[in-house]
């Protein structure tokens, strides 16, 4: 499925004849130019900026607010994190003038939401029927103290303004937060209400004659509980309407929000899901969709109409991979235990059906407190394309996923099994070399259908890797980020054609890119395609590590040359052998660890000579799950997964 995003009031369009949105004022920021990481607010808006030097994560933010591309919506981001800790925002955001007419019920609606979940920003909305200067918003209309981390709609009445001309200003004051986000500013009049759709979920491709759905989430600000409304839609190819009809749905209960009108009635945020099932086309080729949303509670409603295009082709699908995709930090306190679920329910599917369908790569984060060694920038780069603004967060083929994670284990073969069911348009073969620490990798890529949107990313991850513990205790990490090709926003593959395209991608790590923890053995790959407007991940393939003798290239457990280690058998039940080869005498110490980082088993044992011990580990009364061996013998220590099942 191909879910479409469109920001609040794009495409505007009345569906009933003669019918017309008293529209007033809308400012979605999707027509602003974007150089680089940011842009300027548009022409006619006044900004006041308060001289604090944004810390380098905001490093972008060069004026009060500016324009930036999150989760492919362009929205104003205004920072509150600054290279003084005991700085407090002061960053203004003045509308252009709004002129309400007489008798007019206006209502002013926008979208906000904090950068992070757990560093909520304060903010002033204000009002003047003056001037844009400081002085002349004598009017307070919502003060939020601690916006939420995902986007709420917020609403508050401007009645009383009618019959004039009004400014009105986002104030962000918070105190070493980290960024206010606003979209979607909108005035318009309340008695014949707009419905914004935020996302038209709509087929790709379908093949002749099958069946297929489309659907539909939309928004509204009433007086009253939205009982009752109509999902329109449209089935077009270029000789005009072949499909078309309507669907009733029941609204979900309504949310209060901030404000009330010019009667004292509290304003409603409404929220809609609706459905048309059943759709089907015979005939190859491409068709516009259109849909929308009308007759909320038996009013004339006006509705934006999003549209989606369905490909029809008799050529064949494949089948979709499952990728995993973690982002967390070793400074957040809920991550281990989500993390021991994660690694726990990867590696008893791997050992249980094989590794050709589910990949995983985890992004650390640098957030809620920075410190984490394995932070890279594509990894922050891609926590923001998705919006991530709290963490451990999942990502299941391009969608965030709640999940209970004492339940992982159990739930992830019914997602794979679901995820290969949703058939893609793409195929995708792979390879990887290496010489040392260079590395290159070969992608060919197949399309039964046009993709321009499409792109193409190659992710390093670090299969094991132990560092130093930060605030939340972990130390053993699998499956990390280290380096993603071309870079964080993909090559842009731009399938405007069915076929096959190829591509290939070097790189060496020399030392002075990300850190390796362990070695070059311990490097696999993950390659993927994902669609770079929704963010779903349409195909994925996984190249395994490529050992040799090459060594690392620094790191805290770079095993050195000639030492072996290995458990056999690896999955197992019971016994597990543990084998260790060392090329010098010495002495070894061994030992095994949950995921939760309890030590269960251990073992200290010299070598007169270098050669090969092996050692029993009592597994018997273990549960079943994930384990990690450690071995240390002198300056070198290997670590290694042991799957239980």
């Amino acid at each position: 499925m191909k879910k479409l995003f469109l920001s609040l009031g794009l495409c505007l369009s009345a569906c009933f004849a003669g019918t017309r949105a008293q529209v007033w004022f809308e400012e979605d920021f999707e027509q602003v130019p974007v150089e680089g990481q940011t842009g300027s607010l548009p022409q006619g808006w006044v900004l006041y900026n308060d001289g604090n030097r944004p810390a380098s994560q905001f490093s972008y933010c060069t004026e009060a607010w500016n324009i930036r591309v999150v989760d492919n919506n362009k929205i104003a981001v205004s920072p509150s994190w600054f290279s003084n800790p005991s700085a407090r925002a002061d960053r203004w955001m003045v509308t252009p003038p709004v002129a309400l007419p007489e008798g007019s019920d206006a209502v002013l609606a926008f979208d906000a939401r904090s950068f992070d979940a757990g560093e909520r920003e304060t903010y002033l909305v204000l009002a003047s029927a003056g001037s844009t200067g400081k002085e002349a918003f004598t009017d307070t209309l919502l003060q939020v103290k601690g916006e939420d981390g995902s986007w709420r709609t917020r609403a508050v009445s401007l009645g009383k303004y009618a019959g004039k001309t009004v400014h009105i200003a986002f104030v962000q004051r918070s105190l070493d937060r980290y960024a206010l986000y606003v979209d979607n500013v909108k005035v318009s009049n309340l008695e014949k209400p707009s419905v914004a759709l935020s996302s038209l979920l709509v087929p790709s491709t379908v093949a002749p004659g099958e069946t297929f759905s489309v659907s539909a989430d939309a928004r509204l600000v009433l007086d009253e509980e939205a009982a009752s409304y109509r999902i329109g839609y449209r089935l077009q190819d270029g000789s005009g309407e072949i499909v078309q009809g309507a669907v009733s749905g029941q609204a979900e209960p309504a949310t209060s929000v901030a404000g009330e009108d010019g009667q004292g009635r509290e304003l409603l945020l409404c929220r809609f899901k609706a459905e048309a099932a059943g759709l089907q086309l015979s005939s190859p080729g491409s068709f516009r969709l259109e849909a929308w949303i009308e007759a909320v509670n038996g009013r004339e409603t006006v509705s934006d109409t999003l549209q989606g295009m369905v490909e029809v082709t008799q050529q064949g699908f494949f089948k979709r991979n499952t990728l995993l995709e973690v982002y967390s930090s070793s400074t957040c306190g809920s991550c281990p235990a989500a993390n021991a679920a994660i690694d726990e329910a990867f590696a008893m599917y791997r050992a249980s059906f094989g590794d050709s369908t589910v990949f995983l790569v985890k992004y650390q984060m640098d957030f809620p407190a920075p410190g984490d060694p394995c932070v890279i920038n594509e990894g922050l780069y891609r926590g923001e394309f998705y919006g991530v603004n709290a963490i451990p967060s999942l990502f299941v083929n391009g969608t965030k996923r709640k999940v209970e994670w004492s339940g992982f284990p159990s739930s992830l073969p019914g997602m794979v099994e679901a995820e290969a069911n949703r058939k893609t348009p793409f195929g995708l073969r792979a390879s990887m070399s290496r010489e040392g620490n260079a590395f290159r990798v070969e992608v060919e890529v197949a399309s039964v259908t046009a993709y321009p949107e499409a792109l193409l990313y190659v992710v390093f991850t670090e299969d094991s890797l132990w560092h130093e513990p930060q605030s939340n205790g972990e130390t053993e990490f699998f499956h990390v980020a280290r380096k993603v090709l071309p870079d964080a926003y993909g090559q842009e593959i731009g399938m405007e054609t069915c076929g096959t395209a190829r591509y290939g991608f070097e790189y060496a790590f020399d030392g002075n890119g990300p850190e390796i923890f362990s070695s070059f053995d311990g490097l696999s790959a993950v390659v993927f395609v994902q669609d770079g407007l929704t963010g779903e991940i349409l195909q994925s393939a996984f190249l395994p590590a490529m050992p040799s003798e090459e060594a690392g290239n620094g790191g805290l457990e770079r095993p050195g040359p000639g030492l072996e280690v290995e458990a056999c058998p690896n999955p197992c039940r019971d016994p597990c052998t543990l084998n260790v080869r060392l090329p010098f005498a010495g002495e070894a110490f061994l030992e095994v660890f949950d995921l939760r980082g309890n030590r269960l088993w251990s073992c200290r044992d010299s070598w007169p000579a270098e050669g090969a011990r092996s050692f029993e580990i009592p597994v018997e009364s273990w549960e079943k799950g994930v384990y990690v061996l450690k071995v240390q013998a002198g300056e070198t220590v290997v670590t290694k997964k042991i799957v239980l099942c």
